[in-house]
């Protein structure tokens, strides 16, 4: 096995102590080491195939390299949607410039979430990106100061957050269904009704129906489960109790593609039968039969958003804003009836 080399076998070879080493290494800020001599530490490094000890690199530095992404889905959901590695993309455009590393972690509970306040406070991460909160009032003042960014709103001045902003896309699709003139609506979720993102989009969606005096009927509201099979399932169910359903909106575009299918497979014209429409715009949707309406949610761009923002936080410097909403857009295609 080939022997590990070390900062002193490093320093012996330039005719340098170890600490100057240490400070060429880790790019350490006033440490009043003469170019010439820097060059010196790193060919030496060069000669030997030194690499840095990622925690001494830590310390010299005085905090972690590692980023904590917190995610508080459901296990399935988490391997089943484009979601989270759209975000974790994003996050890693924007921290590796810096080169910091993400630790993801799954949590289930708020009692979970001192996992994260253990990792940040031993600094075993410089910071947190959290998908949802799930903190009451009583305890989020235990986060007050500390480096974390969550993905979703969070109404306190003294958090912070980058959030996609998910009741003007729905909006934009209610209005998009509006003006197809076509009744009635179905609707296929991709969670149980009981989740607070479930209650709040159709929430959003009601309210934007009545207000054109158009009405959702709950026997036309079913539930789908993350992926694609769920959404094929619920579009047989949907059909069951609403035979004469008009346009289904699916509440993501994974659910979309498996409502298109069982369409597709028994004969049901999209979108002369039925129209659909979808939400996220994940990769595939254009590439449907046929190419699916959705609204674009800037996936990507969250965690690139969400990670920028936490970066100012660990430097210490003062965020423009603390609050950050990214805008959505609707992408027309052919499954709602449009040629474009």
């Amino acid at each position: 096995m080939k022997k590990v080399v070390t900062a002193q076998q490093v320093a012996k070879h330039a005719g340098v102590s170890p600490t100057t080493v240490s400070f060429v290494m880790n790019n350490v800020e006033k440490a009043n080491i003469s170019e010439a001599t820097r060059q010196k530490v790193l060919n030496a490094a060069a000669d030997l195939g030194y690499v840095p000890h990622a925690l001494a690199k830590s310390l010299a530095k005085g905090r972690s390299n590692n980023i904590g992404l917190f995610l508080i889905q459901p296990h399935e959901q988490i391997f089943a949607d484009p979601y989270i590695p759209n975000i974790i993309t994003g996050i890693r455009n924007a921290i590796q410039v810096d080169q910091f590393r993400i630790l993801v972690e799954q949590v289930r509970s708020p009692q979970d979430t001192e996992t994260m306040l253990t990792m940040l406070k031993s600094g075993e991460i410089a910071g947190a990106i959290v998908t949802h909160n799930i903190w009451g009032q009583d305890n989020i003042k235990s986060l007050y100061g500390l480096p974390i960014v969550s993905l979703v709103p969070i109404d306190d001045d003294n958090m912070y957050f980058v959030a996609i902003n998910q009741n003007e896309g729905v909006k934009k699709l209610v209005d998009h269904i509006i003006d197809l003139k076509r009744m009635p609506i179905g609707v296929i979720t991709y969670a149980p009704l009981d989740g607070d993102n479930i209650k709040s989009r159709l929430m959003t969606f009601r309210k934007r129906l009545a207000q054109s005096d158009v009405s959702l009927d709950q026997k036309n509201i079913v539930e789908g489960a993350y992926h694609p099979e769920s959404g094929y399932a619920a579009m047989e169910l949907l059909l069951t109790k609403c035979p004469d359903i008009s346009v289904v909106y699916c509440m993501n575009d994974m659910m979309a593609v498996g409502a298109l299918a069982y369409l597709n497979q028994n004969g049901i014209g999209v979108p002369d039968d039925i129209a659909l429409v979808g939400y996220d715009d994940i990769r595939v949707s254009a590439y449907l039969n046929p190419p699916l309406t959705t609204v674009r949610a800037p996936e990507i761009t969250l965690g690139e958003s969400a990670g920028e923002l936490l970066l100012t936080l660990i430097n210490n410097t003062p965020p423009d804003r603390n609050h950050i909403y990214l805008p959505t857009e609707l992408i027309i295609r052919q499954s709602c009836g449009s040629k474009i």
